[in-house]
């Protein structure tokens, strides 16, 4: 068994996901976040922290042999190495030069220096890193989408429909966001040019936002709009869907490279995932016959074969659960103290169940 801080900002379920299946395969886990996220309750500690200093001191005082930072932002990963000895893994959500398309900035520059091993969530989100950060190839990698754990699985969803559409996540109303400097750039949580083709298609959309909606611009359009939800309940809303979208309706580099969530949320649930501009994704979905990729807003022809693809999800799906997969992170942290260990010529601590000590 070993104590693992799972530490992050705002509460991304991806942090959940990990946690929960650690704690499935009997690690003690504890959570440091500066909210309180889905679940919060279930795990062996919770810590909320305000500033970068109290969060200095929370990890000091954690019992935990690993310290697994997820991002964004990406300045945490520097202060969990400010704060210990301890194996620092930094779980790159979201490659914040990826999604601006500059150059890495000082947090991205130190989270890679400091970290002894990294989590990815698709593989050419970690060739854009191995790229962008040569010195972090050589040090201990792995590659584990967001998947879903088995808990959430229904096992006997619900007929869905086939003229139905769902999105679920981050949705804003407006098209595009002026910056500072006065450069507008489009705003990659609008799904509107999207949820319009496909109304006028003749689908009835449905929308599940991560985050309460400016105005009505979505129900006027003529969506259903739910939310937001818990993440249990979420995941039970999305169930008489017939089709799901990932993507962006726009290019945007950082949606190509991305594997979201959503895509196996969609999958858990028995709803068959609909890409637009998400080329990782795509490719995904085309290789295991799981979904469509619709090349184009004005033909939604694709989506007419919802039978025999619903048929290949509920198959296909319990092969990405977090449990099937979370061994790929329990390797990385037997790596990173295997490093660890033989640096320091001391052997691996490995917290027993009657040691609640810090660890060394």
């Amino acid at each position: 068994m070993l104590r693992i801080a799972m530490v992050g900002d705002h509460a991304c379920i991806r942090v959940v996901k990990e946690a929960l299946a650690l704690k499935a395969r009997g690690h003690w886990v504890e959570i440091l976040m500066s909210q309180e996220p889905f679940g919060y309750n279930r795990f062996d500690r919770m810590t909320l922290w305000h500033d970068r200093n109290q969060l200095i001191r929370s990890i000091r005082d954690s019992r935990a042999d690993i310290v697994h930072v997820h991002n964004e932002p990406d300045w945490i990963v520097g202060a969990a190495r400010a704060a210990t000895t301890r194996p620092v893994i930094f779980d790159i959500h979201d490659l914040e030069s990826l999604r601006m398309q500059t150059q890495p900035n000082a947090d991205e520059m130190e989270a890679f220096a400091a970290a002894d091993g990294y989590v990815h969530v698709s593989d050419a989100c970690k060739q854009r890193a191995d790229l962008t950060h040569p010195p972090h190839a050589e040090k201990p990698n792995c590659v584990l989408p967001c998947y879903v754990n088995e808990e959430f699985y229904p096992q006997d969803p619900p007929r869905s429909s086939p003229d139905s559409l769902v999105y679920e996540g981050g949705l804003h109303s407006t098209q595009d966001t002026t910056k500072a400097n006065g450069q507008v750039i489009v705003n990659m949580r609008s799904w509107m040019p999207v949820v319009q083709s496909a109304i006028a298609a003749g689908f009835h959309v449905g929308l599940c936002p991560a985050t309460p909606l400016e105005d009505f611009s979505y129900v006027n359009a003529g969506a259903a709009v739910w939310g937001p939800l818990p993440y249990n309940v979420m995941l039970r809303s999305l169930r008489p869907y017939g089709w799901g979208l990932v993507g962006s309706s726009y290019d945007m580099p950082l949606m190509h490279a991305a594997m979201p969530n959503k895509l196996f949320e969609y999958l858990s649930q028995g709803v068959i995932p609909v890409v637009y501009k998400a080329t990782a994704a795509a490719n995904f979905v085309t290789e295991h016959g799981i979904g469509v990729v619709l090349n184009s807003l004005e033909d939604w022809s694709g989506l007419s074969d919802h039978a025999e693809l619903r048929q290949n999800v509920l198959t296909a799906r319990w092969d990405w659960t977090m449990e099937r997969h979370i061994d790929k992170i329990e390797t990385l942290y037997s790596q990173v103290l295997d490093l660890k260990s033989r640096i320091r010529g001391i052997p691996v601590h490995l917290a027993q169940d009657d040691d609640l000590g810090v660890p060394v």
